[in-house]
């Protein structure tokens, strides 16, 4: 299975688009109990559902490194900083 097809399951799941619709300006979302990927992935495809400028905050500089670089996985570089 390519990335892509993982990020097409992703985002057609309906936690994944009820996320999307809970993303509204000043809206304070917390996603736990997600490992590996599949945080970004899911986060990803949220984002993709409802476009626009989302901020995430990391608890360290590492694990926000390592968000960034599945992020630019799943979605178009320019999107993601």
């Amino acid at each position: 299975m390519s990335g892509e097809e993982l990020f097409e399951l992703f985002r057609n799941q309906k936690a994944v688009k009820r996320l999307g619709r809970e993303l509204r300006p000043k809206a304070t979302l917390e996603l736990t109990a997600l490992s590996g990927s599949a945080f970004a992935l899911t986060l990803a495809a949220a984002a993709v559902e409802k476009r626009g400028i989302h901020l995430v905050v990391m608890d360290d500089r590492d694990e926000a490194a390592y968000l960034c670089n599945d992020l630019y996985n799943f979605l178009d570089a320019d999107r993601v900083l």
